[in-house]
């Protein structure tokens, strides 16, 4: 029998403690400056209109990534240096603020640094006269008279056509030829268009829509199109389905044969935390299952009786629930993922539902125009209208996939 070392009925385990290393590395150190130096040329020749596109692979192979985007290019980089890492972070978290900029953020960021660190004068001061200029700079740009401000005429369709060929034409791994840059440029615009027309503007000032892309690898760039609505895949729907099951629409009132629409991003299969949480009381002869599910009937019963035609869910529904939802025409979407059930959300007006428990006010509903079963390059998808119709959805096709994500990066980021 081994004997146990000292101090194992403690529960603390005898072994010898490794020593915790602190790497301390001076921002003199020429590896720094040279590593900035080195990233800004890199981002140097991504920008502007003849930016160049770079290859990134990982040391160890995997996949090959085109690009000349900010976005993409700080997503596909592993940084070692602290110092980059750090503007990469703040890049990146301007990009998601502001969805452009990026390239010159991150140029201007590393230049300053380069420069303060290769002059000899003192970091205290090299910041105090950073964040003097900065104020300077914030101040001139909120004058009228600020020079670096263009005037942009909006409403003038010729001028908006030639900003968003401009941006779409300086990413050369976009593939594409002046035709397709053309075509490209008319979809985006037309949906910007369509989404601004759409919207109450209650005066001098409108708000945008929201635009969705639906990317398809394979088909040439010309066979790209537009819908008013949302439009998402549905692979469980056979294409040779020509239509989906009618939806009831409402009889009366103001939303006369329109669709209503309730929202849930809580599960309606029985598994919800909501409903595994509760205790219940239940007989020999009955199942915890079946009481759960007799809940969720209730819950089916409640949303037919006040006329629902439609239930999306981000989550599963139970396929009993789909059983009777079918039964009374009503219309049930299940496994939305969140960018489709934002889309929808934005589409129909309808409040996101969290729970199965609480009741629900007609403020809570949506409505729909129609839903329409539509096949596409040979794939089912569900194409969703509105009244008011703040969402459209481009279909961007091209034949190179890669090409294909950085056309779609390319409207999301920008830069």
């Amino acid at each position: 029998m081994n004997q146990l070392p000292e101090n194992a009925s403690s529960g603390i385990a005898v072994s010898p403690s490794q020593q915790s290393i602190v790497k301390v590395q001076s921002l003199e150190d020429p590896e720094i400056l040279h590593s900035i130096n080195l990233f800004k040329d890199i981002l140097l020749s991504c920008y502007g209109p003849h930016g160049q596109i770079k290859i990134i692979q990982n040391n160890s192979g995997g996949q090959v990534t085109m690009t000349s985007l900010s976005s993409t290019l700080f997503h596909c980089i592993s940084l070692s240096s602290p110092v980059l890492s750090l503007v990469k972070a703040a890049v990146q978290n301007h990009l998601s603020r502001f969805s452009d900029g990026g390239l010159l953020t991150a140029i201007l960021s590393m230049s300053l640094i380069s420069k303060c660190l290769e002059s000899k004068v003192p970091r205290l001061i090299c910041t105090n006269v950073n964040e003097y200029i900065l104020k300077q700079i914030e101040d001139y740009l909120q004058v009228s008279e600020c020079e670096c401000k263009v005037q942009i005429d909006f409403t003038s369709v010729p001028t908006m056509m030639k900003i968003i060929r401009s941006v779409i034409a300086s990413k050369p791994a976009c593939c594409l030829l002046s035709n397709e840059t053309n075509l490209v440029s008319s979809l985006v615009l037309q949906a910007y268009l369509q989404t601004l027309s759409m919207n109450d503007v209650g005066g001098s000032t409108a708000r945008l829509g929201r635009v969705e892309y639906v990317i398809v690898d394979g088909p040439p760039v010309s066979d790209s199109q537009l819908f008013p609505g949302v439009l998402f895949e549905a692979p469980h729907l056979p294409t040779y389905r020509t239509s989906i099951n009618k939806s009831k629409r409402v009889e009366a009132g103001l939303e006369k044969g329109l669709i209503k629409v309730v929202l849930y991003n809580t599960s309606m299969s029985g598994d919800s935390e909501e409903l595994m949480d509760v205790r219940y009381e239940v007989t020999q002869d009955m199942v915890a299952s079946e009481v759960v599910l007799q809940k969720l009937m209730q819950v089916s019963e409640y949303l037919v009786h006040h006329g629902v035609g439609l239930v999306a869910c981000q989550k599963v529904i139970h396929p009993a629930i789909k059983k009777y939802f079918k039964q009374h025409n009503v219309l049930a979407i299940d496994r939305l993922s969140l960018t489709h059930i934002g889309a929808v959300q934005t589409l129909t007006g309808a409040k996101l539902l969290g729970t199965l428990h609480s009741a629900i006010n007609a403020a809570d509903f949506g409505y729909l125009t129609d839903v329409n079963h539509k096949v596409l390059f040979n794939k089912s998808y569900i194409h969703m209208e509105s009244p008011s119709a703040a969402v459209v959805t481009i279909v961007i096709c091209n034949r190179n996939e890669q090409a294909l994500q950085e056309l779609k990066c390319t409207k999301q980021f920008p830069d």
